[in-house]
C-alpha cells in the first residue's frame, strides 16, 4: 500500500508509517488557485526527510490548478 501525505496528514509516528505501508508519495507544492502562484507544501521537506530517515521509499508530486496557459507554463517549469 502506498499512501498520499501532505501538510494535511499529520503524521506523529514514523515507525507505525514505516511498518504499515510499502511506501508513500508527499505532495511537495501547489499552485494557489486564485492566485496562480506555485507554492511549497509546508511538510514537504520535513516529511521528505523523515521518510528517507526512516527508509520508507518516497515519491512526491505538484498538485497543479492553472486556469490559464501562462499558470500552467509556470507549472511545468
Amino acid at each position: 500500500m502506498i499512501i498520499d501525505i501532505s501538510y494535511y496528514n499529520p503524521i506523529n509516528d514514523w515507525e507505525k508509517v514505516k511498518n504499515a505501508v510499502d511506501g508513500i508519495i508527499i505532495r511537495m507544492g501547489y499552485s494557489g488557485y486564485a492566485s496562480g502562484k506555485c507554492v511549497l507544501d509546508k511538510k514537504w521537506r520535513q516529511y521528505s526527510a523523515a521518510a528517507l530517515e526512516k527508509g520508507i521509499p518516497r515519491g512526491a508530486y505538484f498538485f497543479p490548478q492553472s486556469v490559464n496557459i501562462t499558470e500552467a507554463e509556470r507549472e511545468a517549469d
